[in-house]
């Protein structure tokens, strides 16, 4: 479909995309520059416009994000150029508004603030032609004349908004001013004023495949609340409330109050004193609570409290709206992004409980029939600040279990981050209400994450430990292969009772675990494969197993294997420093046994553990 009628395809590179084919606009910015001005001299629309389309599309998709770097004369003489050609564009009658989008798209991709008038100047002729063509659509549409449609329903107000956020600066920011109560770019122009603010403040660009909104961020925000409030980073947020109190007024058409509902949005984003009466004001207004729904998740995210009546009566409407028609109630339970934003709202109430009885109404609207999984209201819940937060989510997996795989309960309890969290997935799964999906996560992946929080908060050892001695099953497989990864004295010890205890001989989880007793692997740099392997000091471990030999029974056996394999690495790996050769030397009992019992012992292949190979880095 060709984006530009009027413009002849062969005026424009083709942008063929896929696996081999090449990028057409990866031409070195130097060279770019200095083509793009030789070509320049012209009044020809269709060259105009070609010649900006490929400043705006020029380099990979990643980099057209950054304004393409110019030396001082080339940035004199494009300044020239296209403050030239934006005159020409607003004053030809021939131009159309795709000729003055990609003209300010130019402008944006040079970076050239010099021009900043141009630029507003392109935005104000681009906003009168679309009410102007708005207004004929409107008459034509009484006359049945539909081909008048295609000008007033094309936008280009977030190409304008890119454009002012690649220059940036406050020059920027005091030029857009003007536009936040305008019906077609107020949104846009309080995007581009938080632009510059997060520019200013190195925020980083927000990750693409982060989903909005983010609840992790709650916690902090009403920490900060309860603080001593401070002045803001900065202002640019205060025109934008300037706005909103302006348009947030019953008296107002629809137009503006929805304005300042998604303005409101943009506002809590970015630093700001108190509003709490001006939002409160906001979410009064006279609209329909879906408009208002990215408010709400916003002012939740601002560290506010929602109210729970004002999400379940959405919820109760979404439901309701459906009715007796069949039809109707297909379509709504085909759009489950409707529903489900609203239902991640109820955790941020005033009673975050009720997010247990809408998830039981809106499931029970889908019926049986209707396989849906409702991921993002467990990550809301998983997110949760405080106790309550792990009370909620325990609740939620006992009466909710089948809204989420295995490995995203796994990955969301896991991710609160505390040593509470970890036990409490542990005591889930172990008691079965978890870990029964057939495809989910395995008994050795678990028992690797639990491992990395076991590191973190060493008090979740001794309670691991205490579960292991009742444990069976999957859930006994999955602390074995926790052991395996961090595993020390005592958790050897521990395991040998239990194996004694149910008559299990020495197997390929007990040879993984006498592996991290004996040796540390010391990773060279954080997330590095590559690790350097040490001895680790075995003295005491050794003397403990020694002792238990004379008892002749099935400790002793497994005992007398866990201190073959021990000296089996010591031979590979060298001797902790300090590690007698001998277990227990003042015992006066010899070592290795003379007999030759040992001759028959053979270790089991380890399995699904990192023992150094070719990849490892031997010191």
């Amino acid at each position: 479909v060709d984006p530009c009628p009027g413009v002849p395809i062969g005026c424009r590179l083709p942008r063929k995309q896929g696996p081999y084919s090449t990028p057409k606009h990866t031409t070195r910015p130097s060279a770019f520059v200095a083509s793009f001005i030789a070509r320049a001299n012209t009044v020809d629309l269709t060259l105009i416009y070609t010649l900006c389309d490929l400043a705006s599309a020029h380099s990979y998709t990643n980099d057209k994000n950054r304004v393409i770097p110019l030396d001082p004369k080339e940035r004199i003489a494009l300044v020239g150029i296209l403050r030239r050609w934006a005159e020409f564009v607003c004053n030809s009658p021939e131009s159309r508004r795709w000729h003055l989008c990609e003209v300010s798209n130019a402008i944006g991709r040079f970076g050239l603030h010099e021009i900043v008038s141009e630029l507003t100047r392109l935005l104000d002729e681009e906003l009168a032609r679309l009410a102007k063509a708005r207004d004929g659509y409107l008459d034509a549409r009484r006359r049945g004349d539909i081909e008048a449609r295609s000008g007033a329903s094309m936008r280009y107000s977030n190409q304008y908004q890119h454009a002012f956020s690649l220059i940036g600066g406050d020059d920027v920011a005091h030029a857009v001013v003007k536009y936040l109560e305008h019906p077609e770019f107020g949104f846009e122009a309080a995007l581009v004023l938080k632009h510059v603010s997060d520019k200013q403040l190195k925020i980083p660009e927000p990750d693409f495949f982060r989903r909005w909104p983010r609840f992790d961020e709650v916690a902090a925000a009403r920490a900060a609340r309860i603080a001593i409030p401070v002045e803001p980073a900065n202002s640019y947020a205060n025109p934008i409330w300037a706005a909103i109190d302006r348009l947030a007024r019953p008296e107002n058409d629809k137009p503006s109050q929805d304005l300042a509902i998604r303005l409101s949005r943009i506002a809590l984003s970015m630093p700001h004193r108190n509003q709490d009466g001006l939002i409160a004001r906001v979410i009064a207004l006279p609209q329909p609570l879906t408009s208002k729904r990215e408010l709400l998740a916003a002012v939740a995210m601002d560290g506010q409290v929602l109210d729970a009546h004002l999400v379940m009566r959405a919820i109760d409407d979404w439901i309701a709206d459906a009715g007796t028609d069949q039809s109707k109630a297909w379509h709504k339970r085909q759009n489950g992004w409707e529903i489900e934003p609203w239902l991640e709202l109820l955790p941020y109430t005033d009673n975050p409980n009720l997010v247990i009885e809408g998830l039981a109404k809106v499931r029970a609207f889908y019926q049986s029939g209707w396989a849906q999984r409702w991921e993002r209201v467990l990550t809301a819940v998983a997110v949760m600040p405080g106790p309550n937060g792990e009370a909620l989510l325990t609740k939620l997996a006992r009466e909710h279990r089948d809204i989420a795989t295995d490995f995203e309960w796994m990955k969301d309890f896991l991710r609160r981050n505390t040593a509470s969290a970890a036990l409490l997935y542990v005591d889930l799964f172990m008691e079965g209400t978890l870990g029964t999906e057939r495809h989910g996560p395995d008994a050795w992946s678990i028992g690797r994450e639990l491992a990395q929080y076991v590191t973190k908060f060493p008090e979740l050892k001794v309670a691991l430990r205490k579960r292991y001695e009742t444990a069976s099953g999957k859930g006994r497989a999955i602390l074995e292969h926790m052991f395996g990864e961090i595993g020390d004295e005592g958790d050897l010890m521990t395991m040998i009772g239990k194996y004694t205890a149910e008559g299990q001989p020495y197997d390929r989880r007990m040879d993984r675990v006498v592996y991290a007793v004996a040796v540390q692997e010391i990773s060279l740099s954080e997330g590095s494969n590559s690790y350097n392997i040490h001895p680790a000091s075995v003295g005491a471990v050794r003397k403990t197993l020694f002792g238990k030999l004379e008892a002749n029974n099935s400790e002793a056996a497994l005992a007398k294997r866990c201190l073959w394999a021990i000296d089996h690495l010591r031979d590979e790996h060298g001797i902790g420093a300090n590690d007698p050769r001998h277990p227990d030397v003042m015992s006066g009992k010899p070592w290795p046994e003379e007999s030759g019992s040992f001759g028959d012992i053979s270790i089991p292949v380890r399995s699904n553990s990192p023992r150094p190979s070719e990849s490892a880095i031997r010191s």
